[in-house]
């Protein structure tokens, strides 16, 4: 582990360019259909009342890696609130396909983890730094957030709408960016 900004925005950005591209993605639509991705992968997700601290928030069932490396026969679930808005949880899946490229699939098998649970971000350190980046770029990928910001005047609420993050998310990506 220990992967730094550029190396994580690489690595989600390039995902959402082949998903987009190998789902004939309508070009206009900035926002990522994340739920659709997640079952791309070979994932679910579960809807719950509630996710608390400690609880799994993602568990990875399979994964068989070929001698050259690519990985086959992916099977996770994600469990999201179901009292989260829509905007929330796509944030949290995005989050969730975070921790299952960067530390399972590009993982050193030494430090693979084949479960997430939530867990604060002082308990989290590092790896959950790096999956919330992750999500970030997954879902507003660098050269079409400045675009998009840029059209809109900064408008964040109107940026998040074309996204489909929460102003929150939008505002820190922004700030990630240097942006604000």
């Amino acid at each position: 582990m220990g992967y730094t900004r550029e190396e994580i925005e690489n690595i989600a950005e390039t995902l959402n360019r082949k998903y987009k591209i190998k789902s004939q993605y309508n070009s206009d639509d900035k926002s990522l259909n994340i739920e659709d991705l997640v079952y791309t992968l070979g994932g679910s997700i579960e809807k719950v009342a509630f996710v608390d601290v400690g609880a799994n928030t993602m568990s990875i069932d399979s994964a068989d890696q070929e001698d050259d490396g690519r990985w086959k026969d992916v099977s996770f679930v994600i469990k999201v609130s179901a009292t989260d808005s829509p905007r929330r949880q796509n944030f949290t899946l995005a989050h969730e396909v975070g921790h299952l490229f960067l530390h399972y699939l590009k993982a050193d098998p030494a430090n693979r983890k084949d479960s997430f649970n939530r867990i604060s971000y002082i308990e989290g350190g590092n790896i959950e730094r790096e999956a919330n980046i992750f999500a970030g770029a997954l879902l507003m990928p660098s050269k079409e957030y400045k675009e998009v910001y840029d059209n809109c005047g900064g408008d964040l609420i109107e940026v998040a709408n074309i996204f489909n993050v929460s102003v929150p998310a939008a505002e820190v990506r922004a700030s990630v960016l240097g942006i604000l």
